[in-house]
């Protein structure tokens, strides 16, 4: 994302504090991690990249630590 570096921790943070990544997709709380990370609002994929990333580095985690399947 604009050649920005993304840190997976707190972006596992932000979205496991919201109540996971089901819950952000649900509700369309993509704007609010976007924010808590920092991110200009002119990156108008950010949602878009911030979820693959997720699905991609951060999900299997999430289920495997929440103990969901």
């Amino acid at each position: 994302m604009a050649k920005q570096v993304l840190d997976l921790y707190e972006l596992y943070r932000l979205v496991v504090q919201h109540g996971g990544l089901v819950e952000i997709i649900n509700k369309k709380l993509w704007r609010e991690i976007t924010k808590g990370l920092n991110l200009p609002s002119s990156i108008t994929s950010a949602a878009f990249t911030l979820r693959t990333q997720y699905q991609k580095y951060l999900y299997d985690y999430e289920c495997a630590r929440e103990g969901l399947s």
